[in-house]
């Protein structure tokens, strides 16, 4: 019988979302909000308010995640330039 392969660690697998919690005191929301501010599926926050919002609706929670990670990129990017990869 073949060996699985050990899935790589969340931080492998989404390094901005990691950096943006762990490092940018950043919040992340999964999930559905009925409270009529945001109707996203995935939301970044900062102490300011919402960072970045995604789709309504996605097809897995992968391509949420997956959205999530190139949203807080390119926002962070816009805020710290090149340097953001870098770190």
């Amino acid at each position: 019988m073949p060996k699985k392969s050990l899935p790589k660690s969340f931080e492998d697998r989404y390094p901005n979302i990691s950096r943006w919690v762990n490092r940018e005191n950043g919040i992340i929301e999964i999930g559905w909000r009925d409270n009529g501010y945001t109707s996203a599926f995935v939301r970044a926050y900062e102490q300011g308010g919402i960072f970045w919002e995604g789709e309504d609706e996605y097809d897995s929670m992968d391509d949420a995640l997956l959205d999530l990670e190139s949203g807080v990129q390119i926002c962070m990017r816009e805020i710290h330039g090149e340097s953001w990869e870098s770190e």
